[in-house]
Order: C-alpha cells, then structure tokens, then sequence
C-alpha cells in the first residue's frame, strides 16, 4: 500500500508540489487565524506565522548540520569494519 502511495507521487510530481504547497498555505492560516498572538513574551512572538517560520527553518539548519556533519567524517564506508 504505501509503495503505491510512494509510486503515484512518483509520477505525478507537480501533483506533489502543488498538494506540498497546499499543506503549506494551510499551516499558515492556521497560524495566522486560530493561534493566539497578543501574549508573547517576545515581540517576534507577537507576528502571525513566526513560530511556524522558526519551526521549518530550525528543521532546515537541523538538516543541513548533520549532511555536513556527516560528510566530515562520521560517516564510514560500506566495509569499514569488515576488515
């Protein structure tokens, strides 16, 4: 089941991307509607969106240290302890 899931986004790529987008535009008004934003701590906090923003953007720096943490050596061959 879920390699048919995987195979018809496959195929249908600007399907994905538009379904992705969607995703993304309704994350946002949720945010932007049913959030409560007159009580922050912080005056960030006070900007509709800004906790869905930091959210996708810490997972992106998140991604990006460990590829390059990754490729700085943590990463072994396929055979490295075969020998």
């Amino acid at each position: 089941m879920i390699v048919k899931f995987f195979d018809f986004f496959g195929k249908n790529r600007p399907l994905c991307k538009v379904c992705g987008y969607a995703f993304a535009g309704l994350i946002l008004l949720w945010s932007l509607f049913f959030v409560h934003h007159e009580e922050g701590h912080f005056a960030l906090e006070t900007l509709p969106g800004f906790w869905t923003l930091f959210t996708i953007c810490c997972c992106i720096a998140l991604v990006v240290f460990t590829l390059i943490y990754g490729k700085t050596g943590i990463k072994k061959g396929e055979d490295y302890y075969d020998s």
